[in-house]
């Protein structure tokens, strides 16, 4: 019988950490018809129900791990962290489908 590995198990622990995860900020979502898509050219306006001062969302494999605002960081874009759960939060709710 193959012994299931403890989540204290420390070589266990170093590799889940190890694991590369893709952070997304989302500045705003909106439903739109095709024929409007379709219509879009250089210069065209597309307006979001979010104002300019609405946090935005950091996310995690589609899940929602903090809030915060955008900052330029040198030449880069950065994001700073105004609002974030626990560290079992987060964890829980990528674990969640």
């Amino acid at each position: 019988m193959t012994e299931t590995p403890s989540a204290t198990d420390p070589a266990h622990l170093e590799r889940l950490l190890g694991i590369e995860l893709t952070l997304r900020v989302t500045l705003a979502e909106k439903v739109v018809k095709l024929e409007d898509v379709i219509n879009l050219s250089v210069g065209s306006l597309i307006e979001f129900a979010k104002t300019v001062d609405d946090p935005f969302d950091l996310q995690v494999h589609g899940r929602t791990i903090a809030r915060g605002e955008a900052v330029k960081s040198g030449e880069h874009f950065a994001f700073h962290i105004t609002e974030i759960g626990s560290v079992q939060d987060t964890v829980r709710s990528m674990g969640q489908s």
